[in-house]
């Protein structure tokens, strides 16, 4: 294939307006698909410039609404993006700029067909300047009563806010600002992010923005426009309010009536605050205007809110201090428009046998009854409804493509709801109807549907792949399934690389394989090997083990293996860099006695990882001070009674972490001898203070503790160590002076621009 039509492949949108096709037809199953031409002409320009490697386009929904007349009106951004080779450092990688950036929008008759009345044959696009080489993000939309929208975004990588303003036909309305836009640059604060926007009964808009001074530190602010685009100077000060100051906004949504919601995340639970119209606290919410909740790691659409006040959120729970297990779960909340947890309200997530991995994204609030979302999973994804109390209610239609969720789902009437999302250049609209079916009465076809990448979910058979796009669509047979699946070549997994291993080696990094075949091929083809065997007995697979090339194994995991007899001929493999041995606690029948494991590690002094979980097991190898390369050192051994002395040794030791001690084990003065440690884990309750000498250890940066039990406060010359800059803390006793050091530790964090979490 040439290049330029390898171009021609790529790029979709030039400076030419952009045209459509569409041929609506009725026979089939509710969907409405349009995409932009590959135009004729490309700019000649690129091919031949030396500089050039790829030409890209991106084209994505953003905003849809439906309209009084029942039509939807869709926009979205499209922008070409071109990447350059580097020609005089070729060692560097390429670099990517945007050439050209536009705003486009579209809308939909009620039937779901193209409005030919609306901008040009049903399109209008508008072209951002060309000094303008950043993508817009964070883009939202307020249609004003009389059809005219609002159109605000954040640009220049959130250093500038970009105001615009189009009639009801899509043209730019010149009397905003009188050029149609106006820019609002940093002289608010370091970066703008926006929240939110909302107009008012007079005309006014107000734009709800996160202002930045620092990666953790930001103000919330309001500024209101005036009805011609510039700052109302009769609403504070110029137009500009703050609200919530030197705080972590997170996120935040203007309610129907004017209040403001607004979410603060300080490196520990998400804490809620709303506001009046007049930016003042509404203190008939929560504790004085604020509620503190279990949430956490959530993304910016995981929040809904309800005509009323009340509202929905939803993100990773930790259910550490009740349980005792340090994993999260996600879980869906609701609060009452006085911000109390709605007790009534009972989710059925993962009730439902979802994996606890799974997740839910686009929450939507569809009517007083009723809401929906998009569940991921891993490998695929579906929409579901639920009542207002959290109840499921199946509905039919699944896809299988977990990277959709940005679909937007618009509640229309008698419970229907309307999708609308883009697949690839392909703007989709899909109706359904109350029992979850699409509705045939609505758009195009379902050959159109299969041209969109769809296939029915009965027709299992289907290539993975996909359907052939050559192959004439008349000769695809209509099926009469209406559940609809997305092909998604996600499926196939790959085995996971141990986590370590991205802390050394660099390019260097092994391949992770679980069968002795497989890593003896890869040894032969010259490629380091991390090798995992499951269930083994390890003596009886040593012939096979030899035929590895013993410069290429690099990692060696032993999980639940049988270790009755040390064969000598593992010494070939002396050159070890990584060892796992793990138990899982109902396999402590197959533990080693404590000789054979110490001869066992003996065979590796080259280690510079060493990963010990022993359930069972009182004490630590005394072979551990033999590894002078040692760097990583994980030691998970529950039944710990003393901690191991010979730690103390491994001068080049940086990560030391000792998980699940529930006897009390005391942490000796000698740690301070490890000077080269930069990151301390401990869990379990045997653990409860840090000695003095700690702060010895003056490279170190993060320090994280995970206990149910009690914990001391840290050394305070512990807090003054120069690379401290990171904290893992999950402490469900905390001493009261603990407790107070969690603003100065958050300090720390925030001073190195560092993410941590304090929960204690």
């Amino acid at each position: 294939m040439t290049t330029k039509n390898l171009i021609l492949f790529f790029l979709l949108w030039t400076s030419a307006t952009i045209s459509l096709y569409a041929q609506p037809r009725h026979t089939g199953v509710g969907i409405a698909a349009y995409s932009g031409e590959i135009p004729a002409e490309v700019p000649e320009a690129w091919p031949s410039d030396p500089f050039f490697l790829l030409g890209l386009a991106h084209f994505e929904c953003v905003h849809a609404a439906l309209q009084p007349d029942q039509s939807v009106v869709v926009w979205g951004t499209a922008y070409k993006e071109r990447v350059n080779r580097n020609l005089d450092h070729e060692n560097q990688g390429a670099t990517s700029f945007i050439e050209r950036n536009e705003l486009f929008s579209i809308r939909f008759t009620p039937n779901g067909l193209l409005d030919t009345t609306y901008g040009l044959r049903g399109w209008v696009n508008y072209a951002l300047p060309p000094s303008l080489n950043e993508r817009m993000s964070n883009i939202k939309i307020a249609p004003y009563p009389d059809g005219r929208c609002l159109v605000v975004a954040d640009m220049n990588q959130q250093k500038d806010i970009l105001a615009m303003r189009f009639q009801p036909d899509g043209r730019p309305d010149s009397t905003f600002r009188e050029i149609g836009y106006v820019w609002f640059t940093a002289d608010l604060s370091t970066r703008d992010r926006l929240l939110d926007l909302a107009l008012l009964p007079n005309g006014k808009a107000r734009m709800l923005l996160s202002s930045d001074y620092s990666t953790f530190v930001s103000d919330c602010r309001i500024v209101q426009l005036d009805t011609k685009g510039h700052r109302d100077t009769l609403f504070d000060v110029d137009g500009v309010l703050t609200i919530l100051d030197r705080a972590g906004t997170f996120e935040g949504q203007f309610l129907p009536d004017g209040r403001a919601l607004v979410v603060d995340y300080n490196m520990d639970w998400l804490k809620l605050y709303r506001y009046l119209p007049d930016g003042s606290p509404d203190y008939a919410f929560g504790h004085l205007g604020t509620v503190n909740t279990r949430i956490e790691s959530i993304y910016d659409d995981f929040i809904s809110t309800w005509p009323d006040g009340s509202f929905l959120i939803y993100g990773q729970e930790s259910r550490f201090c009740e349980t005792g297990k340090p994993e999260k779960v996600f879980n869906l909340l609701r609060y009452n428009t006085y911000g109390r947890l709605d007790t009534t309200f009972e989710w059925s997530g993962h009730n439902n046998g979802w994996p606890k991995t799974d997740y839910l994204r686009n929450l939507t609030i569809l009517s007083d009854t009723t809401f929906s979302a998009w569940r991921v999973g891993a490998n695929d994804g579906e929409l579901l409804q639920y009542t207002a109390s959290g109840q499921s209610q199946h509905i039919l239609t699944r896809r299988s493509d977990k990277y959709r969720n940005h679909w937007k789902v618009i509640p229309i009437a008698l419970d229907q709801q309307l999708l609308i999302g883009t697949d690839q250049e392909k703007i989709i609209a899909l109706r359904l109807l109350p029992a979850g079916k699409p509705d045939p009465a609505y758009g195009l076809d379902s050959l159109d549907l299969r041209k969109a990448g769809y296939f029915f979910k009965k027709e299992k058979k289907a290539s993975s792949l996909g359907f052939d796009l050559h192959v004439a669509p008349e000769s695809i047979p209509p099926s009469p399934f209406s559940d609809l699946v997305l092909l998604d070549s996600s499926a196939f997994v790959l085995e996971p690389l141990p986590f370590y291993f991205d802390k050394f080696k660099g390019a260097a990094t092994p391949h992770a394989v679980a069968s002795i075949k497989q890593a003896v091929q890869e040894g032969l083809a010259g490629k380091n090997i991390h090798l995992k065997l499951t269930n083994q007995v390890l003596s009886a697979r040593m012939p096979e083990l030899a035929n590895i090339p013993a410069d290429f194994l690099k990692g060696l995991s032993l999980v639940n293996c049988r270790l009755d007899k040390i064969p000598a001929e593992l010494r070939r493999f002396a050159g070890l860099e990584v060892l796992e041995i793990r138990y899982d606690p109902d396999s402590t029948a197959l533990l080693p006695a404590a000789k054979r494991l110490n001869a066992l590690l003996a065979l590796f002094p080259n280690l510079e990882i060493l990963i010990l979980a022993l359930p069972g097991v009182s004490e630590a190898p005394k072979g551990l001070k033999n590894f002078k390369n040692l760097m990583l050192l994980d030691l998970d051994l529950p039944g710990l009674k003393v901690f191991p002395e010979a730690i103390t040794h491994l001068k080049p030791l940086t990560e030391l972490h000792l998980r699940n001690v529930v006897q009390p084990v005391a942490i000796p003065a000698s740690i301070g001898d490890l000077t080269n440690l930069e990151v301390l884990s401990v869990s379990g309750t045997g653990f409860t203070a840090f000695p003095d000498s700690l702060a010895r250890c003056v490279q170190l940066r993060e320090i994280n503790v995970l206990t149910t039990g009690t914990f001391a406060a840290f050394p305070n010359d512990l807090l003054a160590l120069p690379n401290l800059e990171q904290f893992g803390l999950e402490i469900c006793q905390p001493s009261p002076e603990l407790k107070a050091q969690g603003w100065e530790l958050r300090e720390i964090s925030k001073r190195k621009g560092k993410w941590s979490y304090f929960r204690m």
